[in-house]
């Protein structure tokens, strides 16, 4: 009897014990539970406190924390997107313009991105680039949110009654963590991203892809085959004409870049100038082209006696170059040929007061006879008063500005203020864009009657040049075209 109780009592304290560890197990499971949900509610917290409520500009480093963090987040409920939006010409700008109107100008693009959702953005500003965190789902995803961001930041500011600035953008955009698990590695990831974004021209956007980090990609080699057209002399110079439309003369022929790439065929200025800037191979462009203009209208002027000038665009980097105007001089005076026969196109025109690097090769060129015109008037500054101080010859008006002529009381103020100004002081006014004779004879009867564009001729080859624009019969030609407007591409 005492060993049956003995064993009964046995089978008790086993019970017991297994009683005792499922409770411990149980609480343990809870505490594990309550420990996850905390951590999602504080997962939700970073998402509210850093992408809700905290709106406005923060600091880069406060950024930089925001990013790592949410980079680690590993919730399934919730997708982010990082974006670098770039201010194209930025520097340009802000020579132009002053550092507080740009300034003011960043701002209300600011104000313009954190508006575009209603929910979960954040964003900094680091000189030129915007960099914005914003979730993503069916409706914003990373393309619509691209689109969005270009259409609504890409436009005309007005600083004040009389200055209305062009600003175009570019955006690279990318999913986190795909596209890097730190913001280091994320604006890594958009720097590369984005010079493929500029190679497309103003106002577009590339999505991150793994490949553009991959030296065996199509993306990484294109860097490498610049070089080669480089050393191979694979890039070509085409003309478009300068037309007087009184007597319907050739007075000018403006230089445009092409690629004669060996698989993609002729590539526009667009799809590799920007890449040259950021290599600094866009000061051998510039000595290329001036050695080709030289040799080409020297071999023009034995075919014909007419009387026109050639002209090559300068950029921001080039006009930044010391050597410029030493090495311009020294191969035109090598060629023993007229300066004057040559044209140099800027629209850099606010640091002409800012370099001294730039005021001694705009000075310079002129000194030694070349002509100096001011490009893209409207589109990228539209400020008479930049022009005063400048050795100039020419203006060439954009066609986005006086196209607005009948719409915009300023625009048509600061045309009228060039065609006096132009007048009075002897020097060509140029409107960019002509496509068809209505707009031809609206710009004559304002004052301007020197223009460029397709209604005239498209770009030519050096070798029809001559032939096929010098001894065209204008009269019978514009006949011919003034039904037939097309799609002007001055590049």
């Amino acid at each position: 009897m005492v060993n049956c109780l003995l064993y009964a009592d046995g089978d008790l304290n086993l019970d017991s014990s297994a009683y005792i560890i499922f409770t411990i197990l149980g609480i343990i499971v809870l505490i594990l539970l309550t420990i996850f949900l905390i951590f999602r509610v504080r997962k939700d917290y970073y998402i509210a406190k850093y992408l809700g409520y905290d709106k406005g500009l923060m600091p880069l480093e406060r950024f930089k924390v925001v990013a790592d963090k949410i980079a680690k987040l590993k919730t399934k409920s919730l997708k982010y997107g990082i974006f670098q939006v770039d201010i194209r010409k930025y520097d340009e700008l802000k020579n132009n313009i002053g550092e507080e109107q740009l300034k003011a100008i960043v701002s209300e693009m600011s104000s313009i991105i954190q508006k575009l959702v209603p929910y979960g953005i954040r964003i900094t500003n680091v000189g030129k680039s915007f960099y914005v965190i914003m979730i993503i789902n069916e409706e914003y995803t990373l393309e619509n949110l691209c689109r969005l961001l270009i259409n609504n930041l890409s436009k005309q500011y007005e600083l004040g009654e009389s200055l209305i600035i062009e600003v175009n953008v570019n955006t690279a955009a990318g999913n986190i963590p795909e596209a890097g698990n730190t913001f280091d590695e994320l604006a890594k990831s958009l720097e590369q991203t984005m010079v493929l974004s500029k190679r497309q021209g103003e106002n577009y956007y590339v999505l991150y892809n793994v490949k553009y980090s991959n030296e065996k990609t199509m993306e990484y080699q294109y860097y490498q085959e610049i070089r080669e057209a480089i050393e191979k002399k694979e890039f070509i110079l085409h003309y478009q004409p300068i037309i007087e439309t009184n007597k319907f003369e050739v007075v000018g022929a403006e230089s445009l870049i092409r690629w004669a790439h060996k698989t993609r065929g002729i590539l526009l200025p667009k799809e590799f100038l920007s890449i040259m800037e950021q290599t600094g191979d866009i000061n051998w462009v510039g000595l290329w082209c001036v050695e080709q203009m030289v040799a080409q209208k020297t071999a023009w002027n034995n075919e014909c006696d007419k009387l026109f000038t050639v002209a090559c665009n300068l950029s921001e980097k080039q006009l930044l170059n010391p050597q410029l105007y030493p090495e311009f001089k020294r191969i035109i005076r090598k060629q023993k040929f007229d300066p004057t026969s040559l044209a140099f196109e800027i629209s850099d025109i606010g640091m002409y007061n800012i370099s001294n690097v730039v005021k001694a090769n705009i000075d310079g060129l002129a000194e030694l006879g070349c002509k100096i015109f001011i490009d893209d008037f409207g589109n990228k500054f539209s400020s008479p008063t930049g022009l005063l101080d400048l050795p100039v010859n020419g203006i060439k008006v954009g066609r986005q500005f006086w196209k607005k002529i009948d719409t915009s009381n300023i625009v048509k103020n600061t045309i009228n203020i060039l065609v006096e100004y132009a007048s009075e002081k002897g020097i060509m006014l140029v409107a960019v864009g002509v496509e068809d004779r209505e707009e031809m004879n609206n710009l004559r009867a304002i004052g301007i009657n020197y223009m460029q564009g397709y209604l005239f001729s498209k770009q030519k080859d050096p070798s029809d040049f001559i032939s096929d624009v010098i001894y065209t019969p204008w009269a019978g030609n514009l006949k011919r075209r003034s039904n037939k407007p097309t799609e002007n591409k001055d590049e």
